[in-house]
């Protein structure tokens, strides 16, 4: 787990167990997160924790909390989606909206240092609603290029949505990020 020390707290990853999904499904089925997600699920309690356990196997993915001063705050993920090309994707939400956790917005830094560098991703390729648009906007800042978009690709509650398509190339990362100058992965280890 990190811990990266911030002006207003300490920015850390905890690892996912079963004792987060009743928290984490609470997130996750909540109409302000789930209207921006591709998938939707049941809320289940036993359906998340078979989840969880299931997610322990998998090379391709790897997920954590997002955590503001040991709290909580929201929920990130990597999915290799061709190991072969070494292209993955990232996931993130921030549920919990607390005077501190404003620090959690700076998670990207860890994750992108973290898929890039730590798991030796060459590409991350991210989907995001349209109607996402503080998301989106926020792609671009944190080093993403646009690639397009997907019209009418997505379809949740029965109507279709356009996904904006955005890459980041670990050779435009590793510039982009010398102006945060954090190099910490997940885990908190320095990746110079």
């Amino acid at each position: 787990m990190s811990a990266t020390n911030l002006r207003s707290g300490v920015l850390s990853y905890p690892a996912l167990g079963e004792e987060h999904a009743a928290l984490v499904l609470g997130w996750r089925t909540r109409p302000d997160i789930t209207q921006y997600l591709l998938t939707d699920i049941v809320p289940d309690l036993d359906a998340q924790k078979r989840w969880l356990a299931a997610c322990v196997e998998r090379p391709d993915f790897l997920h954590r909390l997002i955590a503001v001063d040991d709290v909580p705050v929201g929920y990130c993920s990597i999915t290799t989606t061709d190991a072969s090309a070494g292209i993955g994707a990232i996931g993130v939400y921030l549920a919990e909206k607390t005077s501190r956790s404003g620090i959690a917005s700076f998670n990207f830094i860890h994750i992108l240092n973290h898929a890039l560098l730590t798991l030796g991703l060459f590409k991350i390729v991210n989907h995001i609603m349209s109607a996402n648009e503080r998301v989106i906007r926020s792609q671009v800042m944190n080093g993403y290029r646009p690639v397009g978009i997907l019209r009418q690709h997505a379809v949740k509650h029965g109507e279709r949505h356009d996904l904006h398509v955005f890459e980041q190339l670990r050779e435009d990362w590793l510039k982009h990020r010398e102006k945060f100058r954090d190099y910490r992965d997940l885990d908190g280890i320095e990746r110079r």
